[in-house]
This record gives C-alpha cells, structure tokens and sequence, in this order.
C-alpha cells in the first residue's frame, strides 16, 4: 500500500512539471533556430546579420557558446568594445559552469580584442555630480563612479545626454572614429538662470518754471515823464507870458500923473517862468527822443516853441506834430 502512495506522488510530480518544461522548450528551440541561422551567416560572410541573429539567440539562452560565437562576430565587424564585453561574459559563465577550457579562450580572447577598443571620454563639469546631474550615452545610464574614466565603446555616433536637476537634457551627439584610440566630448557648464532685467528707476520730473509776469512795456512809464516835464514846460511858459502882459498894462504917461518908475517884480517872475518852463521841455525832449520808442518814431515828430510878439509884450508860440 505504501508502495502505491509513493508512485503515484511520483506521477502527480512528473504531471505538474510537464507543462513548464513544456513551455521552456519552444524558447530554447527558438535559440537553436537562430543559433543555427547566424552561423549558415557567418559562413557566407554576412557578419552584421549573423551578429543580430546571434545576439538575439544569446536573449532567449545564454550560454557560453553563444557568448564566444557573438564576440567573434562582433570583433569582424570592427564593434571591438561589444566582442570585448561578449568575450568577458563567455568567461564568466564558464567558470560558474565549471568549464576550465572555455574559460581559458574567452579569457584570452578578451585579452586580444581589448587593445583594439576605442574609447569615448566625457568631460563633466565639476560639481555636477554633486549637484545629482545625470549622464546617458545611448539611453544607457553611467554610473557617476564612472564618470571620470572612458567608456569602452564602439565606433561610430552615439548621443550622450547630460541633465542637471531641474532643467532640461542637452543631448551631444559624439562620433568616434574606428582609427582613433580615444574621443573625448566636452559638457559646457550648465547656463545659469538669466536674471531679472533691471527695472530702470524713474527720471525725476524737470522742476515746474515759475510762470512770470508779463513785463509792462518798457516806455510805460517813460512816456508819463514825457507828458509831466512837457506839462510842466508849458505851464512855466504860460506863467511868464502872462507876467509880461500884466508889466505892459499899467496906466499910460500923460495921464497928468507922475510916472511911476516900472515895476521890476512881473519882469523878473516871467524871466524865471520862462527858464523853469524851458528847461522842463528841454527835459521831455530828452526823454522822449532817448527813450525805446523814439528809435521807430518818424522823424516828423516834434515839439517847437518858438518867442511870439504879442500886443503889449512878448509870448511864445508852441508847436508839436506827432
């Protein structure tokens, strides 16, 4: 009876692990096909198709064969820093497998491809990993401790992008050349923010002009000098012209009474009229004649005054045209 327990567990257990081998076959299978695929390739010279087909069997099944067959591949097509890498892995699956022989040529087949790997230098600015800045070469990530030594890489254009916190990527894209051992791309400093424009400072306002006065004319007043001195003037001549008239009326000789001896007092008032009267127009003439006006003035413009005979004694006649 406990026989019977024990096979059938054994047949539950063979059961239950049918349908994961089932599944794994189809996928190792597939590898065979395109193992298979990339070596008929690789034997009639189509290296760069065989290398997908190869690299596409090594996805479905790793394996050290595959691993060898890839770097081989990849080393005839010039990608040395890709056989290097391939050859690396052969080595190690190899050892975990126990595989001293295999191990030995990939090994050494990694040691004859590594001098021949180009090599891609990305000069970072300094403090940028500091600062959490991240570097992709070909949408692959680069670890910052490896930032400071060149990458392994193979020939041809790669894009790297370097992105600071913050802001956007900037992509570069480098080429390297299959007969140059090493490039080297430099990463300018990430721009700082621009900074504000200056708000430029208000101009102080002109200070407001004090409204002035309009001037007077400037003759104003010259001319009312004008018209008192000439008032003046002839007002003295009046004066003295009527003083002469009233010395030539007193009473006639042969009136039977002694003459009188004539009076000096009217003679003298007059003369001193007459010169105070003379000398105020003589004033207005200057004024008038010195003053702003006189220099557009006609010259037709004039004051005359003039002795005059007058019955009974003297006078003066006065003349203006303006």
């Amino acid at each position: 009876m406990i026989a019977r327990f024990v096979a059938l567990g054994a047949v539950a257990a063979l059961l239950c692990a049918a349908p994961g081998a089932r599944a794994e076959a189809p996928a190792e299978s597939q590898a065979d096909a395109l193992f298979t695929e990339g070596k008929h390739l690789r034997d009639a010279g189509r290296f760069s198709e065989a290398c997908t087909k190869f690299a596409q069997s090594q996805q479905l099944s790793p394996g050290v064969g595959i691993a060898l067959h890839l770097g081989d591949c990849y080393e005839r097509i010039g990608r040395t820093a890709s056989a290097w890498q391939e050859f690396r892995a052969a080595e190690k699956l190899a050892r975990e497998h126990n595989d001293a022989k295999r191990e030995e040529l990939a090994r050494t087949r990694a040691e004859t491809v590594e001098p021949k790997i180009n090599r891609l230098r990305i000069d970072v600015p300094p403090g940028a990993a500091a600062a959490g800045a991240e570097l992709h070469v070909d949408g692959a990530g680069i670890p910052r401790v490896a930032w400071d030594a060149p990458l392994a890489i193979d020939p041809g254009d790669h894009v790297v992008a370097f992105a600071m916190p913050g802001q956007a990527a900037r992509t570069v894209t480098a080429h390297v050349e299959a007969a140059a051992p090493i490039a080297v791309v430099q990463l300018a400093e990430p721009a700082a923010p621009a900074a504000p424009a200056p708000v430029p400072a208000a101009e102080p306002a002109a200070p407001a002009q004090p409204q002035l006065a309009p001037e007077a004319p400037a003759d104003g007043g010259r001319r009312w000098v004008e018209y008192g001195l000439a008032g003046a003037g002839l007002v003295g001549i009046g004066v003295g012209a009527a003083l002469l008239a009233s010395n030539s009326q007193s009473p006639a000789a042969g009136s039977g009474c002694a003459t009188p001896p004539p009076d000096s007092g009217p003679t003298t008032g007059a003369i001193i009229a007459f010169g105070a009267g003379g000398a105020a127009l003589a004033a207005a003439f200057v004024v008038f004649f010195t003053g702003p006006h006189a220099k557009g003035a006609s010259m037709e413009s004039a004051i005359v005054v003039t002795p005059a005979p007058v019955p009974g004694g003297g006078g003066a006649l006065l003349r203006a045209s303006f």
